[in-house]
């Protein structure tokens, strides 16, 4: 048994029940408490954890993880999108040039609306395979209550990683940058003000004495993590560049994680 956390006009509590692997996340109500985070399927769900995708050749059957996802081919991510609903536009301006299959949301994923909180619409474009990474985690954040994701950004044209120089997700639309987690109520989660434990270089996904504010987003980051849908994820615990947000990339052809 898990009791999930919902947030209200008045903080964090318990929602409900589902299965969790790894525990249970428990907080209470009004009182100040904090909460020790415990990892798992925040959700319950197990929404697109299979799918099928028909190519020209034959139907390959596929996991719903982030190594599989980033070697889907153009044709066969589009038509995912296809029959899952996800309502996308191709982006073919100059911007774009160096994203695999460019795209454009024009709804949202599973009931969840992801919205860039700046001016450029350059920073919503996004590659098909994001979109993929996204409506798996989409489905389980939309269990929890959550309709609304607002993001810095997601494609950033010839962006670079300021600690290597080399070519970063955002450069070819396979990363997102996460500020922002809306519940249907109305409260929003803001990792730059509610993700409260970020000790410099901690894991991100153990058990911490924190808010329950602060116990759920981690919860629901680390659920995307160990569903394997991003290869590198970057949290407040790394740097003070990540200190508002939380970046998830998928990164094709790899047999690796960098979590931090």
């Amino acid at each position: 048994m898990v009791c999930l956390l919902s947030c209200g006009p008045t903080g964090c509590g318990a929602l409900g029940s589902g299965n969790h692997r790894s525990g249970s996340i428990q907080s209470n109500v009004g009182n100040g408490a904090r909460s020790r985070t415990r990892r798992g399927d925040p959700t319950g769900l197990e929404s697109w954890s299979t799918f099928e995708i028909a190519s020209s050749a034959n139907t390959a059957s596929w996991r719903a993880r982030g190594h599989n996802i980033g070697a889907l081919t153009d044709d066969e991510c589009l038509q995912l999108l296809e029959s899952q609903g996800v309502s996308v536009v191709p982006f073919r301006e100059p911007p774009a040039a160096a994203v695999d299959t460019p795209v454009s949301l024009t709804g949202p994923i599973h009931g969840v609306e992801y919205q860039h909180v700046g001016r450029s619409a350059v920073h919503s474009v996004l590659d098909c395979r994001l979109v993929v990474a996204l409506g798996i985690w989409s489905a389980r954040l939309h269990a929890a209550g959550i309709e609304y994701v607002g993001h810095l950004s997601m494609l950033r044209p010839g962006a670079r990683v300021s600690s290597t120089g080399k070519t970063s997700g955002h450069a070819r639309g396979t990363a997102i940058d996460v500020r922002y987690l809306r519940f249907v109520d109305g409260t929003e989660l803001d990792v730059f003000r509610h993700w409260t434990e970020r000790t410099r270089g901690a894991p991100p996904c153990a058990n911490y004495d924190e808010t329950p504010e602060s116990s759920l987003l981690r919860n629901l980051v680390c659920d995307a993590i160990d569903q394997d849908l991003f290869q590198t994820v970057i949290t407040p615990h790394h740097d003070n560049r990540h200190q508002n947000h939380v970046h998830l990339e998928l990164v094709p052809g790899v047999d690796w994680k960098y979590i931090r």
